[in-house]
């Protein structure tokens, strides 16, 4: 049984003084790694070593599942991938075993081996914290009188009102690789309590159970790793031996080898698993920008103060159109809202209504017009500068945009300028979290990491000691 003192009792909205604070991480850093080599460091750290661990494929790119992969299981009330979900299943039947044979007592520490949590939908909750932004956005703009005439004025309004108000981030693509965004979002973490990751306290009874290095160890042969932040949460090692070339298993008077969890439901590498179970995050991002804008949009005109007419004759307010036209061509459909009958939309119901259509205005604002607000949503988010760099980038995207025959470019190159999840280890270049269990050394390479300091940035993860979700 590991044995230390004191217990680890850091918690970042306990009353302690931040000194404390540090002190504690430090304990807890230094104490569980030692504690995992003694035996096995089959840990995965992300906090400080792997903090974008499935959110990233083998280059670095922001991945979000792909949900016609994800399936539930009803026998551990789990949603994941099927090679995750056959792993666990003999995962907990050998510890059911063991238990039953009395090999293992931890059955109460890990929750009666029951699931409390395991994929977390990141879209809904995107999409409600994103319509609470723009919902308070359309409040700001009609109480200030702002001159709102169409799309491009409501969006240019957005990215100033984006700039003025400290609201953190707000594009989908910089949430989901920041901290707001839990691993169970990747589909390969399964947790055994619902419990604060924050809070250390509860973790004490994990490390110093007499039987914890069982639980690990049994945890590695079926190809999952401990977070070592949170003890009752194991995550899928994609590149360990049992997902990817196969493991044995021991029965009387015989050894069966079988093949790894990926090829045994037809994947047979992880870049094969990225291709096929997961889809960009850049490109969901703009998706999600898109329609939040033009619902807010919609909404907006509800409490519509200025009006175009499409006659080439812009009206500025209620006021202005009534002081200049006797009344003949307009008639109130709402209060503080005029339908202008020179004014049509392609497939209204309406062809006299002010209120522009849905899909009316996803004809009209394309792909190249939310990737243009996309850019400029990140360069705020990254905290950008107008420098050479910045400049040179900003030629090719816009080159890219208006030539090129694909915009697959083009979100490469957001990609690649706006990216904070290219960690590579020192030796192999390769992502840091295919690497060995014994080399995990993060370095910075051409790295950009949105502004905050709430986010997990390069320095933060290799000097710094986390103070808390």
């Amino acid at each position: 049984m590991p044995q230390y003192f004191p217990d680890f009792i850091a918690k970042t909205t306990h009353p302690i003084k931040s000194y404390s604070l540090y002190e504690n991480r430090r304990w807890y850093k230094e104490k569980t790694s030692q504690i995992f080599n003694n035996f096995n460091n089959n840990y995965i750290d992300l906090w400080y070593g792997t903090p974008y661990y499935g959110k990233v494929n083998e280059s670095g790119v922001l991945v979000i599942p792909n949900k016609d992969y994800l399936k539930y299981s009803a026998k551990h009330n789990l949603v994941s991938f099927d090679f995750v979900i056959q792993a666990f299943d003999e995962f907990i039947y050998f510890l059911q075993r063991a238990t039953t044979q009395g090999k293992l007592s931890m059955r109460n520490v890990l929750g009666n081996f029951k699931v409390k949590r395991s994929f977390e939908d990141t879209e809904n909750k995107y999409l409600n914290f994103a319509w609470s932004v723009v919902k308070s956005f359309n409040d700001y703009i009609v109480s200030n009188n702002k001159m709102v005439l169409n799309m491009e004025s409501y969006v240019c309004e957005f990215l100033k009102y984006l700039e003025l108000n400290p609201l953190g981030l707000f594009s989908y693509y910089s949430i989901f690789a920041s901290y707001k965004t839990s691993v169970r979002a990747s589909g390969l973490a399964i947790e055994f309590l619902a419990a604060n990751h924050d809070s250390d306290v509860i973790k004490n009874r994990f490390f110093k159970n007499a039987e914890f290095y069982k639980y690990v160890q049994t945890a590695a042969n079926f190809g999952f790793r401990i977070n070592k932040n949170a003890p009752w949460m194991v995550i899928a090692d994609l590149n360990s031996k049992p997902m990817q070339t196969g493991h044995t298993i021991k029965r009387i008077n015989t050894t069966q080898t079988v093949d790894g969890y990926l090829p045994q439901n037809m994947i047979p590498n992880t870049q094969a698993l990225f291709a096929s179970h997961y889809n960009r995050c850049i490109a969901a991002a703009v998706v999600y920008l898109q329609e939040i804008m033009i619902y807010g949009y919609k909404e907006y005109q509800s409490n519509m103060l200025y009006l175009i007419d499409h006659n080439n004759v812009k009206y500025e307010s209620l006021a202005r159109y009534q002081k200049f036209n006797s009344g003949g061509g307009v008639t109130k459909r709402w209060a503080r809202q005029l339908t202008i009958k020179s004014y049509k939309t392609p497939s209204s119901k309406y062809p006299a209504s002010s209120v522009v259509e849905i899909n009316d205005l996803r004809k009209l604002y394309g792909e190249k017009f939310w990737l243009t607000m996309m850019e400029k949503v990140l360069k705020k988010e990254y905290s950008v500068p107008n420098d050479k760099a910045y400049r040179s980038f900003k030629k090719k995207f816009e080159w890219n945009l208006n030539n090129a025959p694909l915009l697959f470019d083009v979100y490469t190159l957001l990609e690649s300028f706006y990216s904070s999840t290219k960690i590579f280890g020192k030796s192999s270049r390769s992502p840091l979290w295919s690497e060995s269990k014994k080399s995990l050394n993060p370095q910075k390479n051409n790295v950009m990491v949105p502004a905050g300091k709430e986010k997990p940035t390069i320095s933060k993860i290799v000097t710094e000691f986390h103070t808390g979700y």
